[in-house]
C-alpha cells in the first residue's frame, strides 16, 4: 500500500506533462536572459520562461512566465 502523497510524488517524478519547444538568448538593458518555450501536453497551452543566470540547485529563484493560448 502507498499513500496519496506517495502516488503524487511518483507521478511527478515519472510523468512529463510539458515539453520544451525551444530556447533563445535575449540581451536586454538588465542583462542577458535565456527564454525557454514550453507546451502543455494536456491543454496545448504554450508558456515562456525567462531566466537570468544559473538556477540549478538554488532555492527561491525568481522567474516570470507568459502564457499564450494556441
Amino acid at each position: 500500500m502507498i499513500s496519496i502523497a506517495d502516488l503524487i510524488r511518483s507521478r511527478r517524478q515519472r510523468e512529463k506533462l510539458v515539453k520544451r519547444l525551444n530556447e533563445a538568448r535575449i540581451p536586454t538593458e538588465w542583462g542577458d536572459f535565456t527564454c525557454y518555450a514550453y507546451e502543455s501536453l494536456i491543454k496545448r497551452d504554450q508558456h515562456v520562461r525567462p531566466c537570468a543566470g544559473a538556477v540549478q540547485g538554488e532555492d527561491n529563484v525568481l522567474v516570470g512566465a507568459c502564457t499564450a493560448n494556441a
